[in-house]
């Protein structure tokens, strides 16, 4: 698959990046308060509250670009939907407009298959139909 593993790659990424900015955060406190000014009790009730955010949002970036192995069945003359969608209907209809005649439906739900609102548009639903 064309995009194996990039979103694991892109987690540990933003992992690393968020880490240094941690780091930074906390080397500029230490020097602050090396430097003289005593802000070691702000610093000592800040930096744990950062860590636990960092470990929050470390966890919550590793969910959220997980790299799921997609179960594709087998089998002849199957339909498959985008991404985690269903399919909730084919059949045959008649398009005039675009297709020209009769043609083949396939109509699937899911935020995948929605196409984006014109501007000004509300969405009006989450499925739509593709001729």
């Amino acid at each position: 698959m064309k995009h194996s593993g990039q979103a694991r790659k892109a987690a540990f990424k933003l992992i690393v990046l968020s880490l240094v900015a941690v780091v930074v955060v906390w080397a500029i406190g230490f020097l602050v308060t090396v430097m003289g000014i005593s802000l070691m009790a702000v610093l000592m009730v800040i930096a744990p509250m950062l860590v636990v955010v960092w470990v929050l949002f470390a966890a919550f970036t590793v969910f959220f670009f997980r790299d799921p192995t997609p179960r594709v069945p087998a089998g002849a003359n199957l339909v498959l939907s985008p991404a985690h969608a269903k399919v909730d209907v084919i059949d045959r209809t008649t398009e005039p407009e675009f297709m020209g005649g009769e043609c083949q439906r396939v109509a699937c739900s899911g935020a995948e298959c929605a196409p984006p609102p014109e501007i000004g548009e509300p969405r009006a639903g989450l499925g739509f139909s593709a001729g």
